[in-house]
């Protein structure tokens, strides 16, 4: 049964990879078929925005390339555009304040308030990553008083979400818990599944500090299906540790045992080096606790695998990107980023 469902498991992969290989093929055959250079550029930001996650370093590249037809073609509205995708790629390796508030100076220019809106959560998100959570509400307030004003439930719903978590992170749990659930509601009423996700996630996180473990789980345990059907793995290897956690403190270790799994093997299946860290250790000291050291030292010898490969990242990050830098997100609530 289990040869079976990993053989599935496969076919899916396959399936989802072979579907996205035509999108982008199509793609690129429209793009070298552009008869203008405002058509190309737009069709380039679509290839971009489909290769931000798998292929950053693609992303980056189609990205200058649109910012150099842009340029040339006088198209503030590409240029604006490119550079809030080059923002997002760098958000993952390392520099995008300068991306953001370049793109934000054209869209004041283009007075494209949409825009401004989406590239003022950008810019907070990038706070929030660098630990400054006071600098990253000030942005994040000033984009939801636009959002407000124009009626964008969108943008308004990743805001909300992610003011909660800011707060969350500066322990003001009252506030965090109300942007978070009138964030849950828009997401709701978009029917926004990897969003609802997020918020019943980060919901779960506030009442764990809350100290009320009960309503935690169930949080938890709503937001994991919601993650699921939107594939977002690191948000299952997040609610899913935060459950291991809360069955630990109640006693109850098989739960406790089987969510851990569950974090790891979602945070390898999705590459999420901070991820692995956060659950090997988890299961190291879990296995330490039961007297068993076979199993607790080959978490930790995974534990600090991930830990170098993270040490190597930031490094890396640092040679290359010297203007901005951080380390990895930290444990605690999921940020979504607000995207284009």
């Amino acid at each position: 049964m289990k040869r079976l469902s990993a053989i599935l498991a496969l076919i899916a992969l396959f399936i989802n990879a072979h579907s996205q290989q035509r999108a982008t093929d199509s793609l690129k055959k429209l793009i070298t078929t552009a008869k203008d250079d405002t058509t190309k550029i737009l069709l380039l930001d679509k290839l971009g925005y489909m290769y931000e996650n798998s292929k950053p370093d693609s992303a980056m590249l189609i990205a200058q390339q649109e910012i150099l037809l842009s340029l040339k073609a006088n198209f503030l509205k590409g240029e604006a555009t490119c550079l809030n995708t080059e923002g997002i790629v760098f958000m993952e390796i390392g520099k995008a304040l300068s991306s953001f508030l370049s793109a934000m100076k054209l869209n004041e220019k283009r007075i494209d308030r949409l825009k401004i809106a989406a590239n003022l959560d950008n810019i907070g998100t990038v706070y929030s990553y660098e630990g400054d959570y006071r600098q990253s509400i000030n942005f994040s307030k000033q984009a939801k008083a636009i959002e407000v004003s124009i009626h964008n439930d969108k943008l308004l719903s990743y805001n909300l979400i992610g003011l909660g978590d800011t707060y969350e992170k500066l322990n003001m749990l009252d506030s965090a818990r109300i942007y978070t659930q009138q964030g849950y509601e828009l997401a709701l009423k978009l029917k926004n599944l990897d969003l609802i996700g997020v918020a019943t996630n980060n919901l779960g996180n506030i009442y764990s500090k809350m100290h009320n473990m009960h309503i935690a789980l169930d949080y938890y345990r709503t937001a994991i299906p919601y993650f699921k059907k939107s594939d977002d793995n690191e948000g299952i290897c997040e609610s899913a540790l935060g459950m291991a956690k809360i069955f630990k403190q109640l006693g109850q270790q098989n739960s406790s045992f089987y969510y851990a799994k569950m974090s790891l093997a979602a945070g390898v299946h999705g590459g999420f080096t901070i991820r692995i860290f956060n659950a090997s250790q988890f299961l190291t000291a879990y296995f330490k606790q039961q007297g068993r050291l076979d199993s607790a030292f080959r978490y930790q010898e995974l534990s600090i695998a991930a830990k170098d490969s993270m040490f190597s990242q930031e490094k890396n990050q640092r040679s290359t990107k010297p203007y901005f830098c951080r380390t990895p997100a930290p444990a605690g609530a999921c940020r979504a980023k607000t995207g284009r």
